[in-house]
């Protein structure tokens, strides 16, 4: 891999009153745990315009959008996707969860 992957977690209004900053806690926590502190970083965002959904999480190296995720999603997230190279299908905003992609 090329320099650090990012995983965004919106920090708009709406994902702060859902609970992101505890959610990027526990992703950063969780990365450092599996030691990938040195290949990823998490970075809070501002608003990404999903407020219905957040909070919201972007795996920036593929696109990957969650929606709805909660700080005990944050082990699936890092050893499911992270290490194993496989979305968290659960966590997925596919079109047939409300019209979007699944990838941002």
């Amino acid at each position: 891999m090329r320099g650090k992957g990012r995983v965004l977690v919106c920090a708009g209004a709406g994902c702060i009153s859902s609970g992101c900053q505890r959610l990027a806690e526990a992703l950063r926590q969780r990365i450092e745990e599996a030691g990938l502190d040195g290949q990823f970083d998490v970075v809070e965002t501002g608003c990404v315009g999903s407020c219905d959904l957040g909070p919201v999480v972007v795996v920036e190296s593929d696109g990957t959008f969650y929606a709805r995720v909660k700080p005990e999603d944050a082990p699936d997230i890092v050893t499911r996707h992270l290490v194993w190279g496989r979305p968290v299908e659960r966590l997925l905003h596919t079109p047939e969860a409300g019209g979007k992609s699944a990838t941002a």
